[in-house]
């Protein structure tokens, strides 16, 4: 999947598109979501596009919070010298 942004009139899109090939073997590409207006998410009104994401995949908002911090081993990354 990846991020696509098109134009319709003066306005562009954000959508979030998948690529597939049709059964005779011809590239596609599927919008999975429009995520909104270029210059919405510009503007940094990108919390509720994020907290609708994580609703629909049953996650806690971006206010809920999960409560739980993760640390990774120090050894997970390799030797320091």
């Amino acid at each position: 999947m990846f991020v696509k942004i098109t134009t319709s009139g003066p306005r562009q899109y954000v959508k979030l598109v998948e690529s597939h090939r049709d059964a005779s073997g011809v590239s596609r590409q599927k919008v999975i979501a429009t995520l909104g207006r270029l210059e919405d998410i510009q503007a940094g009104e990108t919390d509720a596009l994020v907290n609708g994401l994580l609703r629909v995949t049953g996650r806690p908002t971006l206010d809920e919070g999960t409560g739980e911090i993760d640390f990774a081993s120090a050894r997970s990354f390799g030797d320091t010298w």
